[in-house]
């Protein structure tokens, strides 16, 4: 493979999500290794089908990938990073199918920059090791890891800004992220929470947010085992009920874009919930969606990859 030795790409990897329904099925073998129980797909499907039948992630992750380009075509980076493609953990495209493109578009250096906001092993470093096997396959020589952007200037500024205008006055606002596993042989859990709970005090100090309208919590932990990260979003809702709160706020800052812990944990099942509890629910817009993507992700973004191109 003809590749130049300054050439880098950039590989924009998120978790993937189905394009149809007839995609869930193996979207779920890949990520259990086997086929899944039909209980299983069914309730997956079921979720799927209340959002549209589709996940809105590949659709955000291609024109943000444009984004990056055209942000960098402006940037101090034009000539040596020049090329960014998708690259989804468990739906097309494949991490394989986006190294490969950056492979034929000659980058020789990669760097892996991560859809999610916070360091975690499942969603951060655990896809990092699967870049650098298949890095090696196409014969790309490096692989630079990024850091996460869910700390930076321009992110916290993002959901700042959109909590702002979401805000009423006696809303309580909770913070949201995805739990994580307590007892996961690689997972770091204590640190991605320490990092969600940094960013969302942040966002509460330039709100002028008393601690006692503020709040944090996790989902999509439903009917896995073991000890997950807590209080769960219904556990919060419950708790705010039972203090005789009447408005909930809830900002998803874990997650950076729209997809299925957003548009059915969040919007259908804690929203429901909340309803059902007499609470007025509302939800700060995610920082892209299939509609529109805020600037200051692409800048949050564009951090990450400078800090990356800088490794030495």
């Amino acid at each position: 493979m003809d590749v130049t030795t300054d050439k880098v790409g950039v590989l924009l990897v998120g978790f993937g999500g189905p394009r149809c329904l007839d995609e869930v099925a193996p979207m779920l073998a890949r990520i259990m290794g086997d086929t899944p129980p039909p209980a299983v797909l069914a309730a997956a499907q079921k979720k799927y089908a209340a959002i549209g039948g589709a996940s809105p992630l590949v659709p955000i992750a291609h024109n943000l990938c444009q984004q990056l380009q055209d942000a960098l075509q402006k940037s101090t980076l034009a000539e040596s990073v020049q090329c960014v493609q998708a690259g989804m953990c468990f739906t097309d495209p494949s991490i394989a199918e986006g190294l490969a493109a950056l492979a034929t578009a000659g980058c020789s250096r990669v760097i892996y920059l991560s859809l999610t906001p916070f360091e975690s092993w499942a969603a951060w470093a655990f896809p990092a090791q699967q870049v650098r096997a298949e890095a090696a396959r196409v014969g790309i020589d490096e692989v630079v890891v990024a850091p996460t952007f869910g700390l930076t200037d321009a992110y916290l500024s993002a959901y700042t800004q959109r909590t702002d205008a979401a805000l009423d006055e006696g809303c309580q606002v909770i913070f949201v992220a995805h739990s994580l596993p307590l007892t996961g042989k690689h997972e770091t859990a204590d640190h991605y929470r320490a990092q969600f709970m940094q960013a969302g005090t942040k966002i509460a100090q330039h709100l002028g947010l008393p601690d006692n309208r503020f709040s944090f919590a996790y989902t999509s932990t439903s009917g896995r085992g073991g000890l997950w990260l807590a209080p769960t979003l219904t556990e919060c809702l419950d708790q705010l009920a039972a203090t005789g709160a009447k408005r909930a706020l809830v900002c998803p800052l874990g997650f950076a874009t729209d997809h299925m812990e957003v548009l059915y944990d969040i919007d259908h099942s804690a929203a429901g919930h909340a309803h059902s509890l007499g609470l007025d629910f509302l939800r700060t817009p995610t920082l892209a969606s299939e509609q529109s993507i805020d600037p200051l992700l692409v800048a949050a973004l564009m951090d990450c990859i400078q800090k990356a191109a800088c490794h030495d």
